[in-house]
């Protein structure tokens, strides 16, 4: 007898879950039509990540001309500083011959 008691409860507690499918059936659609559309916005934000890689080699080299565009103007800079220490070590023989002129 408690074995068929048992067996009822389980009988009926298969019934419940089997009333619950339909409903666990329909909502299933719902769900997936979500994953669906997840899965398209990560196509889309894969193919905008692919289209930057593609251009990143393009800005590397543009960053690299900038660089050397600077390498090349403070290389002018120095000159430029050269010749102005070269000026300003001929300053005091400069002003040498005005003190000669002031006395």
């Amino acid at each position: 007898d408690e074995e068929n008691e048992q067996a009822a409860e389980d009988m009926s507690s298969f019934d419940e879950e089997n009333e619950q499918a339909p409903e666990e059936n329909e909502q299933a659609p719902e769900d997936m039509s979500s994953f669906d559309e997840e899965n398209e916005q990560a196509a889309e934000d894969m193919s905008s990540f692919d289209e930057e890689n593609e251009q990143a080699p393009e800005e590397n080299e543009q960053a690299l001309d900038d660089t050397s565009s600077f390498d090349e103007e403070n290389e002018q800079a120095a000159e430029d500083m050269s010749s102005f220490d070269e000026e300003n070590e001929l300053a005091p023989e400069d002003t040498s011959s005005f003190d000669e002129e002031n006395e």
